[in-house]
């Protein structure tokens, strides 16, 4: 009896699906985006793009040509922000010095 449960277990383990393990690998990247180098003074900026959180400053943006806000915010200094406009096959670098309150 116990051999029975222990095949009947394995067999009902071999028939489940397993949850999808995340990948390492970086999620694929459009062709046609554009690097952007983002550092601020100081450093540690959250960093926003179209309004979204994107990371903290130093960081590299993949972004698509066009325009784009970005802002830039850190506690005790002034919100930095622009219009940024990203051209085809042109790695851009933005540093921004906040300035305090």
């Amino acid at each position: 009896m116990k051999k029975l449960s222990a095949l009947l277990l394995l067999f009902a383990l071999a028939c489940t699906t397993a949850a999808p393990v995340p990948s390492a690998r970086p999620r694929p990247v459009a062709a046609d985006s554009v690097n952007v180098a983002i550092e601020s003074r100081p450093d540690s900026a959250e960093v926003y793009i179209e309004g979204k959180f994107v990371g903290t400053t130093p960081m590299v943006a993949r972004l698509m040509p066009g325009e784009h806000p970005i802002e830039l915010r850190h506690p005790k200094y002034e919100t930095w922000q622009r219009e940024l406009t990203v051209i085809s096959n042109s790695p851009t670098r933005i540093m921004a010095h906040l300035a305090t309150r």
